[in-house]
């Protein structure tokens, strides 16, 4: 970047300061006694590129507006590395209202960029440089010169390190970001596991749960199974007693009947047989004579009806006979029924020991199985014992319910366990991604360390290269090497002693030497590592402490320093005689309303 005109209003000193056809190659030259205005220049400078100078913070910018003005302005027209010409006009007021824009210098139609974010944006591509870099590199402004500062950020922008330092800073804020979260996660880890531990799942509960549940489910439907059937069996017992009582009659009838048929038939065929086959005995005599007796008509002839008499009492025995077996059969039938009742109360009283009236429902067992007991007591007994199984089944359908209720809450906690499972697994996951995020980025971190120290060394080795071609000029030849270590400690190798010697043991004035020829250096060094073109230097009185042999010597060297390095401006109260510039700028206290003098 070449400065190639610059103007200004009420800035610092300056009511208004106009510089034109600035040599684009050779020394520019400001002098003037103390407050004459010439570091003034330089802040406008600095101050139209940048929005900012060195004298001033950020917050005290509105210091830069002369005294009882209230805005300042600044144009300044350079030169960038693609070799155009811009120009950047800025303007700032006591109110702290701030304005620039860079456009194509006589081209004030077509701003490129408008705002002083959009304007440094802009002016970064097109200079390769920022403030931080400018101040420690091209605008060297201290009236003592030292040593760059190891962890200026310029200085670490110039050797590459920045970069890398950024990227290691973010991962260390990476890391510690990663820690809280790990943290984090572990904490919250913990508390699903504490949660998982409080639940008390036990495998094969839910399990065991749904079993007594289902076996209770087909005791209540074999209660009511029981239930049903004692009730119908109860039924059948109550119509089967008249029943039962009128068979058991009809039989007793039929016996009765039966043995008289028989005893009729035996008598009646004993009467034939007498008569027909014994017609002479004396038992036949007397069975003709009751039989006259009885029977006047009686005739031998009616011998036969004996005979059909006896057959027919014989068939009324058969008849009675089988009347009273199937009789039996039906009463038999009806003992069955009592049978099946007295079966079921039995069953009841097996399943009810702990009843206390299990004695009662023996002896109705008992008697129903006798058929002895009425339809009534049957009725009330085997009502008394439904009442009590439809207890049992409530009871039973109770703990149905207080097991499905068990159930439902079972399948809750194994839901919630499923659930702090699944979160669990997630926070392993997370902390297993944290836990290696954290370790590749110290691996990261330990190998950009490594790279940082590497870029140092060899950014130190440069510096060294470009002091040591600059210093003999300095030093009239007699001291020509540097040793730079990482942290820019300088030492210096001696001619005279053979030896390297720490700047202490030097001349205040040799070192200050040493030390421009490094500041000098590191300005070379920013241009071969991003500025890449021309460019101007502002040394600010850095002969203030040098005698006029030293100054002179110095002012002889400035214009041979470097290709690159073409437009050096150089501030002080005075400059030896006889030496010539290219610019020479003479400022003077009583004349800050008006242009410095040019020669």
């Amino acid at each position: 970047m070449i400065i190639h005109s610059i103007s200004a209003e009420n800035v610092l000193k300056y009511a208004r300061l106009t510089l034109d056809d600035l040599p684009a190659q050779g020394v520019i030259a400001v002098s003037g006694p103390n407050e004459s205005g010439k570091s003034s220049i330089g802040e406008a400078i600095c101050f139209a590129l940048f929005g900012r100078t060195f004298s001033l913070g950020p917050d005290q910018i509105q210091k830069l507006i002369r005294w009882g003005e209230i805005q300042c302005s600044v144009s300044l027209v350079f030169s960038a590395r693609d070799d155009k010409r811009y120009q950047i006009n800025r303007f700032l007021d006591i109110d702290g209202n701030h304005g620039v824009r860079l456009q194509v210098a006589g081209d004030e139609a077509n701003p490129i960029a408008r705002g002083v974010a959009a304007v440094a944006e802009v002016l970064m591509q097109l200079i390769g440089f920022e403030f931080d870099e400018f101040v420690e590199s091209f605008y060297l402004a201290q009236r003592e010169i030292t040593t760059p500062h190891p962890h200026s950020q310029a200085v670490k922008i110039m050797a590459g390190v920045a970069p890398l330092e950024f990227v290691a800073q973010t991962f260390v804020q990476e890391i510690t970001e990663t820690r809280l979260e790990l943290q984090a996660r572990q904490q919250g880890k913990l508390r699903v596991e504490q949660e998982l531990k409080e639940l008390g799942i036990r495998e094969g509960e839910l399990q065991e749960l749904e079993q007594q549940r289902q076996q209770l489910l087909g005791n209540v439907e074999e209660e009511q199974a029981m239930e049903q059937d004692l009730e119908a069996a109860s039924d059948r017992y109550q119509n089967s007693v008249p029943r039962f009582e009128a068979a058991s009659r009809s039989r007793a009838r039929s016996s009765a009947l039966r043995f008289l048929s028989l005893v009729l038939a035996l008598l009646v065929g004993g009467v034939w047989y007498v008569l027909a086959r014994m017609p002479d005995s004396e038992i036949a005599q007397t069975l003709r004579s009751l039989l006259l007796e009885q029977i006047p008509q009686w005739s031998a002839d009616y011998r036969i009806w004996l005979l059909y008499a006896a057959g027919g009492f014989a068939v009324l025995f058969a008849v009675f006979w089988i009347r009273r077996v199937s009789l039996g059969s039906r009463i038999n039938e009806l003992r069955e029924t009592s049978n099946e009742l007295a079966s079921r109360l039995d069953g009841l009283s097996a399943e009810d020991q702990d009843q206390p009236d299990v004695s009662a429902a023996g002896k109705l067992q008992q008697r129903i199985a006798e058929l002895a007991a009425d339809a009534e007591e049957v009725r009330d007994g085997v009502g008394h014992e439904v009442s009590r199984q439809q207890e049992l089944i409530g009871q039973h359908r109770e703990e149905v319910e207080g097991l499905g209720q068990a159930i439902d809450r079972e399948d809750g906690r194994l839901a919630t366990a499923a659930n702090l499972c699944e979160e669990r697994d997630v926070y392993r996951e997370q902390i297993e991604k944290a836990q290696r995020r954290i370790y590749l980025r110290e691996l990261a971190g330990e190998l950009l360390q490594g790279a940082c120290r590497r870029v140092s060394v060899r950014f130190n080795r440069d510096l060294r290269d470009l002091v040591g071609r600059t210093l003999p000029l300095f030093t009239e030849d007699r001291y020509q090497h540097l040793q730079i270590d990482t942290d820019l400690t300088v030492q210096v190798f001696s001619s005279e002693k053979r030896g390297f010697m720490v700047l202490e043991e030097i001349s205040s004035g040799t070192q200050r030497q040493i030390m421009l020829a490094i500041r000098l250096a590191l300005s070379q060094q920013l241009i071969k590592s991003t500025v890449k073109g021309k460019q101007f230097v502002i040394l600010d009185e850095p002969f203030a402490f040098f005698d006029r042999e030293r100054a002179r010597s110095s002012l002889s060297v400035l214009p041979k320093l470097s290709e690159n390095i073409t437009q050096v401006w150089i501030i002080a109260q005075e400059f030896p005689a006889e030496t010539s510039f290219d610019r020479h700028i003479v400022c003077a206290r009583e004349h800050l309303s008006l242009p410095p003098e040019s020669s």
